[in-house]
């Protein structure tokens, strides 16, 4: 097949409005390119070309797999013509061009047949055979119009809807006289439906994907939208999470869902607009604001928080823009309830985490308030966004808190204008520490955090600097400074819990396991405390039977996960005293039956596989199941990479001698022990690979390692048979010296 046919082809596909993504664009681009050219492609040579490292490997299957489905519907729609199709066959990630015949059968004109029989044969032979061939050009000549121009025809004669209504994964466009005058379909279950503008072309938008069946599946498609016209035909496709998504590296796309949504004609142009909301499983989110004219994503802001309301405010005529005002719940704001107003135009992100040079939304701030325990939220005093320029006297919220009578936010006149200048001051200031602490100027840093916890305007957003600064210290490897910000009381604060979590993780990375043991206990109630009160429990030179009554006692709930009973394997497995019983093998029966619970499969993802395979490895066994790289867990962390990094290391050991497994023990020892300074998540995994690493140099006679390596172990966890054979070995080398 010629080139030239096949780029007329992608062309066809470019053009498409199912490939109206600019990253769906260039991934097809570049898969042909590397046809062409002759070369095979791997998911992590488009990692690296769409994201520019080949760590994003997995967003890369899941864009082709994305890919795949767009294609469909290409071909199911405008492309089902197409004398060539594009395919990316399953499991690969090389396209092939396949010759297609539309199949298109024309049935004989009964006239033609008869034509010839009532014809004088005083016409002679001649005069037959110029009929015949004159009847063949014709039908000929009308079999290509009938091919090119009748699927147009019929198309354009298909009735108009002037409503619709779903059913599973199809709209049904609906009249006052027809219940269903056509049907389209759509590759994943609709979210709604909605009309846009009754004598417009584009009347209809189709929220679709990102729809999970229950918590623990991922949706087999990310949020789609669709613009139909009112015949159907879908004009534009829109893959909400490829337009803007900058939780990428954190957050599995496929479980992001819809959540709110509002249709209004924001900028007065004729044309309703769109304003939906994608909310991943945890926290997240992202508003999308779409023009209805345009068809294309036009406005977007990231949040950490989940958003629980929108509020849309159209533009003034020749005065101000569109804009949206709303609510969320913010999780790296201390889960404080948050108020933002976005721009319709643009990109913004919160200002809780820089993102690529995207500008931080000034507005936006926590709120003295609790957090609601419903929808819709009501504040009897009116003001809640008249800092943003809004009168919202008639938006009611319903708030059992304290008073807002002297906050200035709900002021009017010289105090609102005063707190909006002191916050447009008061994030740049945040994000300039950020900086200093990042490029390991500390002091510096540290001094910009305390002027702007001085520029605060009141208890929420002071909360927020705690929390930021001692996030940063953490990652830059102070522990001990990021602790030393956290109020001694955290019952001091307004919401205490995310403090308590981050002085346990703090605590746990400084070794004193019982007050961060404590710590994680004191902030129960929030799931993610769980697993910092096992951690630290652990470390602490609690067995098997101390950390399982611990369990009991603390949080008894958690005993159906099958995590928390692969947990209470690691006492064993990090004092050296593992036995057969404990061997993922042996009793791999015992689970077969048992079924996993929500958490197992969102936020504890694989840990029941990753702890087993650790266990058969110290025991001198394969394990019979090896965890899955690509299935990270739904709220992605270090901790998981750090995970298979050790059981990838100490699998090397056991498959290879001494002195050929020590270069990868040494280097795996080497990332985790950095890791170990800013990630409680690395300690156990450090452990281990610090063991296994200095029993290995000393039976090679690399003296100086095995000393690092064991010297690192026991001051880490100093339990159990492997502590007391690395201080024979350490007492050994000492009356050596």
């Amino acid at each position: 097949m010629h080139g030239n046919v096949e780029r007329e082809e992608l062309e066809r596909l470019m053009a498409s409005p199912h490939l109206s993504g600019k990253r769906a664009r260039e991934a097809l681009a570049f898969l042909c390119e590397r046809y062409w050219s002759g070369e095979k492609v791997t998911q992590y040579d488009l990692s690296e070309k769409l994201y520019g490292t080949v760590e994003n490997s997995v967003a890369a299957r899941n864009l082709v797999k994305n890919l795949r489905q767009k294609i469909a519907l290409h071909y199911a729609g405008e492309g089902r013509r197409s004398p060539v199709r594009l395919a990316i066959p399953s499991g690969q990630y090389d396209v092939v061009f396949e010759a297609h015949d539309p199949d298109v059968s024309v049935s004989e004109d009964p006239a033609a047949q008869t034509a010839g029989e009532g014809r004088s044969p005083r016409n002679g032979k001649a005069r037959s055979h110029i009929g015949l061939l004159i009847t063949a050009l014709v039908l000929a000549l009308l079999s290509v119009l009938t091919i090119v121009l009748l699927p147009g025809f019929i198309e354009s004669r298909r009735p108009a809807a002037t409503s619709v209504a779903i059913e599973g994964s199809a709209v049904i466009g609906q009249s006052a006289d027809d219940p269903e005058l056509w049907r389209e379909g759509f590759p994943a279950p609709i979210f709604r439906a909605v009309e846009l503008d009754a004598d417009s072309v584009n009347r209809f938008a189709v929220l679709y994907g990102g729809l999970m069946t229950n918590r623990d599946d991922a949706a087999e498609v990310i949020p789609q939208l669709a613009i139909l016209s009112p015949r159907g035909e879908v004009l534009s496709t829109l893959d909400l999470l490829d337009e803007f998504n900058p939780f990428l590296d954190t957050h599995d796309q496929h479980y992001f869902r819809f959540g709110l949504c509002l249709v209004q004609d924001l900028d007065l142009d004729g044309h309703k607009d769109i304003l939906l909301s994608c909310n991943h499983l945890f926290y997240p989110s992202i508003v999308y604001a779409v023009s209805g004219r345009k068809m294309a994503v036009i406005g977007t802001f990231a949040n950490s928080g989940k958003v629980k309301s929108l509020i849309p405010f159209a533009a003034i005529p020749g005065a101000l823009g569109a804009s949206v005002a709303g609510l969320a719940i913010n999780n790296k704001m201390g889960e404080q309830l948050c108020v933002f107003r976005m721009s319709m135009t643009g990109r913004f992100v919160s200002p809780d985490f820089d993102a690529g040079g995207i500008p931080v939304n000034t507005r936006y701030r926590p709120i003295p308030l609790s957090r609601p325990a419903f929808e819709p939220l009501k504040l009897e005093q009116g003001g809640l966004f008249r800092a943003f320029g809004v009168n919202d006297e008639s938006i009611l919220f319903d708030v059992q808190s304290v008073s807002l009578e002297s906050d200035p936010w709900f002021g009017s006149g010289t105090a609102t204008e005063e707190a909006m200048n002191r916050l447009a001051r008061f994030y740049p200031r945040v994000s300039e520490a950020r900086r200093f602490v990042r490029d390991g100027m500390i002091d510096e840093g540290q001094v910009q955090y305390d002027i702007a916890i001085s520029e605060a305007l009141d208890e929420p957003l002071r909360l927020y600097v705690i929390l930021d600064a001692a996030r940063e210290l953490k990652a830059a490897g102070k522990p001990r400074l990021a602790l030393d910000r956290l109020p001694a009381d955290p019952s001091e604060v307004i919401f205490p819990r995310r403090v308590l979590l981050l002085r346990g993780e703090l605590l746990t990375i400084l070794g004193e396991y019982d007050a961060a043991k404590d710590a994680f206990g004191e902030a129960n109630n929030l799931h993610y405390s769980f697993d910092g009160f096992v951690q630290a429990t652990i470390l602490g030179g609690a067995d098997s039977q101390d950390l399982y009554n611990d369990i009991v006692s603390s949080y008894p709930s958690k005993m159906n996960i099958r995590a928390t009973r692969a947990w209470l394997k690691i006492p064993s497995l990090l004092r050296g005293e593992c036995t057969m019983a404990d061997s993922g093998q042996d009793n791999a029966h015992l689970l077969a039956g048992d079924k996993e619970t929500v958490e197992d499969n969102i936020r504890y993802s694989q840990e029941t596989t990753i702890w087993n395979a650790f266990v058969d490895l110290e025991l001198g066994l394969e394990p019979q199941v090896w965890p899955d790289a690509d299935r990270k867990p739904m709220e992605y962390s270090d901790g998981f990479e750090l995970k298979l990094l050790a059981l990838e290391a100490l699998r090397h050991r056991r498959q290879n001698a001494p002195a050929s497994a020590l270069p990868m023990l040494e280097s795996a020892f080497r990332t985790l022990e950095q890791a170990a300074r800013t990630d409680h998540d690395a300690l156990v995994p450090l452990i281990l690979v610090a063991y296994t690493c200095g029993f290995t140099a000393d039976e090679t006679g690399r003296a100086g390692l095995a000393r690092e390596a064991l010297g690192h172990a026991v001051s880490l966890y100093p339990h159990g048979r492997k502590f007391d054979r690395a201080r024979r070995i350490l007492e050994a080398y000492n009356d050596d010296d």
